[in-house]
Parts: C-alpha cells; sequence; structure tokens
C-alpha cells in the first residue's frame, strides 16, 4: 500500500521478492563535457528470501506453522519515474539481480534519451516486463548456466547446476506523478 507521504509498504514472505530500481546519473565520469552523463538504472531496495532450508521457504498454507506475521516488512520512499518489480522464485532462482537492473536499463534506454516521455515509459515498463519474463523461462531451461539457484544451493553446502524450471511470475509497475492541471 502506498501512504500520503509517498511511502510504500511492502510485506514479503518466502521465496518470492520485490525490488524498487531508481534511475540516476553514472558514477563514473567519462570526462567528455560535450555529451550529459549516462544515466543508469539500480536496485535501491529488494526483499531477502525467507528460507527454513535450502529449497524450503517460508510459506503459508497446509503443513506449514508459518503465519502473516513472519512477512518482512519495510517502507520504500517512493520517488516518480521509480519502477517496481515483484516476482516469484522462479525468476529469482534464474536471474541475478544486476541482470535485472540490465534489463531495467535496456528497457528504458529510448524514454531516459528523452527526458522520461511518460508514454515512452508505459510502454518501456511493458518490455521490461517482458523481458524478465522471458530471460526467467530461458535461464530456468538452461542446465549449464551458473544461476542464483546454485549459488544458494552450494551456500547449504548441496550441488546444483543451471537453471531450476519453476513458477515464473512477474508484475512491473512505473511510479507516475499526479496528474497536473491543463490551463488552456
Amino acid at each position: 500500500s502506498i501512504t500520503e507521504n509517498n511511502i510504500l509498504q511492502v510485506a514479503n514472505l518466502g521465496d518470492s521478492g520485490f525490488f524498487l530500481l531508481r534511475k540516476d546519473e553514472s558514477k563514473y565520469d567519462s570526462g567528455d563535457r560535450r555529451s550529459p552523463p549516462p544515466i543508469e538504472w539500480a536496485v535501491v531496495a529488494a526483499t531477502t528470501e525467507q528460507l527454513h532450508s535450502f529449497n524450503c521457504p517460508v510459506q503459508l498454507g497446509t503443513s506449514s506453522n508459518d503465519t502473516v506475521e513472519c512477512a518482512d516488512v519495510s517502507a520504500i520512499e517512493l520517488e516518480v519515474g521509480d519502477v517496481t518489480v515483484c516476482c516469484t522464485d522462479g525468476v529469482l532462482d534464474n536471474v541475478w539481480e544486476d541482470e535485472i537492473s540490465t534489463l531495467c536499463a535496456d528497457a528504458f534506454k529510448e524514454s531516459d534519451a528523452c527526458d522520461g516521455d511518460m508514454d515512452m515509459m508505459r510502454e518501456a515498463t511493458e518490455l521490461f516486463c517482458q523481458n524478465i519474463l522471458d530471460l526467467a523461462v530461458r535461464y530456468a531451461e538452461d542446465t549449464e548456466r551458473r544461476s542464483p539457484f546454485e549459488a544458494n544451493a552450494k551456500r547449504w553446502g548441496f550441488r546444483y547446476r543451471g537453471g531450476k524450471m519453476d513458477d515464473i511470475t512477474v508484475v512491473v509497475s512505473l511510479v507516475e506523478g499526479a496528474e497536473e492541471e491543463k490551463v488552456v
């Protein structure tokens, strides 16, 4: 939910996740004063997965003692132009966070060049969502690629190679400002 002060309240339980991406001028200065600094998209807030043990997430449902009180709750200040991603573990087990940032930058490249034209940003939001979905499916089917799921398995002392086929759901949102009154 969003409060009056542009604060988004996020509750996350288990191995699904949330990202807030924001664009900013690049930290890296090329020294070329003839062109504006490049725009970078970065994850500025994210949830952390909750696991009881490897591949055993905190979850609601039958045979589970977990409750809604187990959810991690956070409050995040939003800015116009921010992009949020809510996704299931089928995305998070296969796509790295930096890949999500790169997909975001690629999708919004044209709208960023046009000073954040809202119509273009709406189109870019849909493209970004589709690109995450397509990449997650492709990586889930890849048996050789080093995946986030593989890295997590290693942390828990298990051997695993490749992507992990699982439910893949993505919702991407664009934060827009209030409509300004038009003077005619």
